[in-house]
């Protein structure tokens, strides 16, 4: 486990409270604090006296956390595509009287736009990146306190194995998450927020961990679909489906088939598209599948920031 000391972090102090001096926060961030990827999805556990109220990106995204056990706090914070440069992690701290404290974490970004143009430009002339936050996205998202509460009872340590299915999917996948389209050296056009899947018609889908289905239907360009929802801000999409074999509020684990591969929809061939959300934001549904991001692991193989108020 790498340790990060307590110099590492800026901390900001709003407010004054008695008795939070000798109150401690240790923080375990996976698997990076260094981004390679667009979508890539940053877990966190806090292991602190205090309360960690949220999560957010600069001050834009604000993302939540769960008290997954005493003084133990759970998020995960997905990076939009649209975030290509450095930026701040800010975990809100309070005593739950009238302390409150900031954490910030410097978050390196080492992301090449053009790797993800589907159509690369003879000539690179100068890309503009700047991070753009407002990209909430996900029109499929259902989430409401019953939902979340009802998942949430199920089980405890969740995200902790990839999908059936997915031994060789990075060298099957025909269009990845990200990709987009560039001419003369400038990015441009919609990008692909999921993985296409290459199956043959009628291949048996499975869901990518447990959850409550909340929400089937057809659309003109997903075709036919199912959306999950895992718990913790998570869902997963699944489109282009020739059958759907599961109905709402149904809950369903990763050993229940819930459709068809097919072509429904805006689609040119017999393939599943996958995608999967947090919070609404659309991530790379490789980069947070083939990871661990149970409670466990992050604690386990996760960075660590330590600090003591005194």
């Amino acid at each position: 486990m790498k340790v990060v000391y307590k110099l590492v972090l800026v901390l900001f102090l709003v407010c004054f409270s008695e008795g939070v001096f000798g109150s401690y926060i240790n923080i375990s961030l996976y698997p990076s604090n260094v981004i390679t990827k667009k979508g890539e999805v940053i877990g966190i556990v806090s292991e602190t006296s205090l309360k960690l109220l949220e999560v957010s990106l600069e001050t834009n995204l604000v993302f939540k956390s769960y008290n997954i056990w005493t003084n133990t706090f759970y998020s995960l914070v997905p990076i939009p595509h649209t975030v290509l440069s450095n930026f701040n992690l800010v975990l809100h701290f309070s005593d739950g009287e009238n302390f409150y404290t900031n954490v910030v974490i410097p978050i390196e970004v080492v992301i090449d736009p053009l790797l993800y143009a589907k159509r690369k430009p003879k000539v690179i002339k100068d890309v503009i990146v700047s991070n753009t936050f407002d990209v909430k996205t996900n029109k499929f998202s259902f989430y409401s306190d019953s939902v979340s509460n009802f998942v949430y009872s199920r089980y405890l340590t969740v995200f902790s194995s990839p999908f059936p299915d997915s031994v060789d999917i990075i060298s099957e996948i025909k269009d990845g998450y990200g990709v987009n389209r560039s001419r003369g050296g400038i990015i441009f056009g919609r990008i692909h927020l999921g993985v296409d899947i290459p199956r043959c018609w009628g291949t048996k889908i499975y869901p990518t961990f447990d959850g409550v289905v909340i929400k089937t239907g057809r659309d003109r360009k997903a075709g036919k679909f199912v959306v999950i929802y895992h718990g913790y801000g998570v869902s997963s999409v699944y489109m282009h489906l020739s059958k759907i074999l599961t109905k709402n509020w149904e809950y369903i684990t990763t050993n229940d088939v819930l459709g068809l591969v097919g072509s429904t929809g805006r689609s040119t061939g017999s393939h599943l598209h996958l995608s999967v959300s947090i919070d609404g934001v659309y991530v790379d549904p490789v980069s947070f599948l083939k990871n661990d991001y149970s409670p466990y692991s992050i604690i386990s193989n996760g960075i660590r920031y330590n600090f003591e108020l005194q």
